[in-house]
């Protein structure tokens, strides 16, 4: 595959990320809208907070002219462990 069409389908694959990370947001804003759903599940409410923040890293590591600098830079501790650059 050439060059350009890879860096066309990591940034497509980062987009959609962007959007997966954008209905999560929505959806984590809606339930701690309700006092009582966020009272009773705020760490799962954390959970789709750090789902998220992890697809905006892997985004921009797939939008990034070097992925391997850009993964060795990542701000992420568990993205760091998994890829063997914390």
């Amino acid at each position: 595959m050439a060059n350009s069409d890879e860096s066309r389908i990591l940034g497509l694959l980062a987009d959609e990320l962007d959007a997966a990370r954008a209905t999560l947001e929505r959806l984590g804003v809606a339930l701690c809208g309700n006092p009582a759903v966020a009272g009773q599940h705020i760490h799962e409410l954390q959970a789709l907070d750090d789902i998220g923040q992890r697809q905006a890293a892997i985004a921009a590591i797939l939008r990034a002219p070097d992925i391997g600098v850009a993964a060795a830079g990542a701000t992420l501790e568990s993205i760091c462990r998994r890829l063997g650059t914390a």
